[in-house]
């Protein structure tokens, strides 16, 4: 195939770099919520979505009836400990000032952005 010899989208390196970084806690979170970031970090770090049920964070999603707003309550019900962010964008304003109140974020990657909960028990290690 066209990928013969190179990593898979879904398990690329930078992926798989950012999803060990967040499972070197012992133990690790038992939710979190990924944004704009690749839906795989669940799976790759043994973590449910932080909203029930998972919305992707894509815009024709994001955009119908009140996902945005079921997102957020979700998000403010739950407060995970952990929340992924790739790269921030416009699309969804009210949930990264949502983040930037409540979280401390550091980048962890280029394009990965780790936040934790400002008075959670984990701390980042990077």
């Amino acid at each position: 195939g066209r990928q013969r010899g190179t990593d898979t989208r879904f398990l690329a390196w930078a992926i798989r770099e950012a999803a060990a970084k967040l499972v070197t806690r012992n133990p690790a979170p038992p939710n979190l919520y990924v944004i704009n970031y690749w839906d795989n970090i669940y799976a790759l770090t043994n973590t449910l979505p932080a909203t029930k049920p998972l919305i992707p964070y894509i815009p024709w999603y994001l955009n119908y009836g009140e996902n945005k707003t079921e997102i957020l309550n979700d998000l403010k019900t739950e407060m995970p400990d952990e929340i992924v962010i790739g790269e921030r964008d416009t699309i969804f304003p009210e949930l990264y000032s949502f983040v930037d109140k409540f979280y401390a974020c550091n980048m962890v990657d280029k394009k990965v952005e780790l936040c934790i909960r400002n008075n959670s028990k984990w701390k980042l290690h990077f």
